[in-house]
Order: C-alpha cells, then sequence, then structure tokens
C-alpha cells in the first residue's frame, strides 16, 4: 500500500527526531547521587525560604568563646606553688612578686599577733617572764621561716618589715639620701637588710625584758657581725664607705650648723668616716637615726683625730658651729641676712669677756670698787660693739634669743 507524499515526510522526521533524542540521552548518561541531592538540597531550600516568614530570616545570634580563667585553678596555699601557678599563666614578674609579698606580710602580722602567751591573770613573776621569752623565741623563728619562704620565691633581700615606707616617696627620699647613691635593685636590698637587722634585734631586747647579760652582747655582736658581711656583698667597697660615713655624720647634721663653717663636702664626708670609726650604724636604735654614745674616753679620741684633719683654726669652726647658743645667733643673723661672720664676731666677743672677767676677779691688786668699775665699763663696750655689729633690731631680738648676758654679768661665766 502506498502512502500519499505529505503522511510519508511526517512519518520520517518524527522517526528521526527519536532516534537524536536517544543519542543525546545517551550521550549525557544519567545524573550521580550528588548532583541529585544538591538539586534536591537546592529546591528545598528555594521552597523552604519562599515558604519561610521574613521574620524567621535574621541571622542567629553568635557567642564568642575565650580562653576562661578561673582563680580557683592557680590559688594555691604553698607560695612556691602559688607563684609557678602565676608564671605559668603570664603574670608579670612583677606581680608576683606584690602577691607573695603581700602573703608574707599577712602571715608575719599573724604571726605578731599569736605570740602573746596565754597566761591566766595571775601568772607573774619569773613564770611570766620565761613564757614570754619563750613565746617571742619561738615567733622569731616563726617569723624566720616566713621570710625564707618568702625569699625562696621572689629572691632574697626582700622588704617584709614595713610596706607603707617603701609606699611613701618620702621615707624612700630619706633612705635614699641615707644611703648615698646606689641602684634601685640594691638599694631595695640595703633597705631590706637593715629593716631585717633591726627587726633581729628588736627581737633579741624583747626577749630580755631588760636583764641584758653578757650572752645577749655576744648574740647581738654576732649579728651585727653577720649583717655587716652580708652588706658587704650587696655593696662595692666605695659603696659602703659612703653608707658607713653618711649614716655616722647623719646625727651631727642637727647638732652644728656647717654652713658657719668654711667646711667643703669633702672634709665634711671625711669627718663622717672619721665618726664612723667611733660609731657603728648597726650599733643605733633605728638604722634611720639615732647613735651608741661614746664615752668620754671615746669622744675625746674622735676629736683629737677630727682636730689633726682640720688644724686647731678650723677644728675650732667646727666646735663653735656645735654650741647652742651659737646656733641660735647664727640662726638669727641668717634670718635678717648679716654678713656671715656677724654671728661669730659676737659669739667671740662673749668668749672674750668671760675669759676677761675671769682674769680681773683674779687680780688681787684691785679693789672691789675698780673690779666693780672695770666690769661695768667692759659691759658698756661689749653692748655698744653688739649694736654696731647687729643692729638696734637684731641686737633688740638677741636679747630674748640668748643674749641675756649682754645685760645680765652673771652669765659671762
Amino acid at each position: 500500500m502506498k502512502l500519499n507524499a505529505p503522511i510519508a515526510i511526517s512519518l520520517s522526521l518524527n522517526f528521526a527526531l527519536v532516534i537524536a533524542a536517544v543519542g543525546l540521552f545517551k550521550k549525557s548518561g544519567p545524573p550521580g547521587p550528588g548532583a541529585s541531592a544538591a538539586a534536591l538540597s537546592e529546591t528545598t531550600t528555594a521552597l523552604t525560604t519562599s515558604s519561610r516568614p521574613a521574620a524567621d530570616l535574621a541571622p542567629a545570634p553568635s557567642t564568642c568563646v575565650t580562653n576562661p580563667f578561673a582563680w580557683g585553678r592557680v590559688e594555691a596555699e604553698d607560695w612556691e606553688q602559688l607563684a609557678t601557678n602565676l608564671r605559668a599563666i603570664g603574670c608579670p614578674d612583677k606581680t608576683v612578686r606584690d602577691i607573695v609579698l603581700a602573703r608574707g606580710r599577712r602571715a608575719l602580722e599573724q604571726v605578731s599577733l599569736a605570740a602573746e602567751p596565754k597566761l591566766t591573770f595571775w601568772t607573774a613573776g619569773i613564770r611570766r617572764r620565761r613564757a614570754q621569752a619563750a613565746a617571742a623565741r619561738q615567733a622569731e623563728l616563726a617569723q624566720e621561716e616566713i621570710v625564707a619562704r618568702v625569699e625562696r620565691v621572689v629572691g632574697p633581700d626582700v622588704f617584709l618589715s614595713d610596706p607603707k615606707m617603701m609606699n611613701r616617696l618620702e621615707d624612700q627620699a630619706v633612705m635614699r639620701f641615707l644611703f648615698g647613691p646606689l641602684p634601685d635593685e640594691t638599694f631595695y636590698q640595703v633597705a631590706a637588710k637593715l629593716a631585717g637587722f633591726d627587726a633581729r634585734r628588736a627581737a633579741l631586747e624583747g626577749r630580755t625584758l631588760g636583764m641584758w647579760l653578757a650572752e645577749d652582747e655576744t648574740e647581738l655582736a654576732q649579728l651585727r657581725g653577720r649583717y655587716r658581711r652580708e652588706l658587704a656583698t650587696l655593696l662595692s667597697p666605695s659603696q659602703l664607705e659612703e653608707m658607713t660615713a653618711r649614716m655616722a655624720m647623719i646625727p651631727r647634721l642637727d647638732q652644728l650648723n656647717f654652713e658657719a663653717t668654711d667646711l667643703n663636702a669633702g672634709e665634711v664626708r671625711q669627718l663622717g668616716m672619721i665618726r664612723a670609726r667611733f660609731v657603728d650604724p648597726l650599733e643605733a636604735s633605728k638604722f634611720s637615726n639615732g647613735e651608741k654614745s661614746l664615752t668620754d674616753e671615746q669622744d675625746q679620741e674622735r676629736k683629737q683625730a677630727e682636730r689633726q684633719f682640720l688644724g686647731a683654726a678650723r677644728f675650732a669652726q667646727l666646735e663653735r658651729a656645735a654650741d647652742g647658743e651659737f646656733r641660735a645667733l647664727f640662726s638669727l643673723s641668717q634670718e635678717h641676712a648679716l654678713p656671715r661672720d656677724a654671728a661669730a664676731t659676737v659669739f667671740e666677743l662673749r668668749q672674750l669677756s668671760a675669759q676677761e672677767m675671769q682674769r680681773l676677779q683674779r687680780d688681787n691688786s684691785l679693789t672691789d670698787a675698780d673690779r666693780k668699775e672695770r666690769l661695768t665699763q667692759m659691759q658698756a663696750e661689749v653692748q655698744q660693739t653688739v649694736l654696731q655689729v647687729l643692729g638696734a633690731e637684731v641686737s633688740g631680738q638677741y636679747l630674748g634669743r640668748g643674749g641675756a648676758w649682754l645685760t645680765n654679768r652673771d652669765q659671762w661665766q
């Protein structure tokens, strides 16, 4: 059967399209499982997004998690372990030192509070003294152990006795003036060393309860020797010499007016070194002030050494500058800007007047009337000279500030 031409052409085209479709399908192959999952996910996301309310599209809140810190992981009763833990988390050495020192000071305070022996009210006499001495010794040993523990952590020569002193700039300035020029670390070590000595000496004195025995003096001498040796390891010979001279001379600065002499700084320092031969700073009641009193023999030896160094004339200047009446007169002359030698002139005039009065009193060739007349005349001349040197205003003030001798010859003696 023959098909007409249009039908035959249509069938041929349809058959060709089928063959082409089959060829394309074989070339691309079926989709993989990943592609199907991705397509499905995209389709699902699109559908979900299109159906989700707008309010639910905001981003979810995020939480930043940092390295958590808990003090309980660092805290330790043992100070060495505490310092190790602090350094392990990067704590600065200064902060570690401050924390350990604070712990040490608190422990020292607790020992001091617990040092008083538990005695009944009626315990007295030698039993009380023995109990107090034993308790003081136990407290001293406990405090030494605390200091040793602290030093194992932060190093030797820590300043535990009075932390407030190291925090007050004025007190630090005074101590630096006493010790002389020192690097900061050396300064703190010396301050700690002297404070430690002072605390141990105070503990020794406390144990004696006012009954100072030969064995106590021996123990104190051994303590001084130990700290001298330790100071010598901290300071160079020149630094130790400078500090010793300064500390020996500090009490003298309040006892005389160096401004009234022509001594230079080097000579004053040498006087301090001379004085240090007789005054050991470690024998003072406190390392910042005070001094051991010298025997008459030691004082004469000191003066002889100073006279030999300065010479007779300049040693007389030094002695005059230490006289209380001269110091008052010198201060008065400075207040009114008088010449530097005004006070010295008036002071020497008084000394000469006293010497002349003694000479007239010993002169048996004079009658009482002649002696009285000469003394009256001399007194008038002295008053006139003082008026010329000091002036009317200062002379009037001087009468009430140590110059009563001008009108009362009995004070010339």
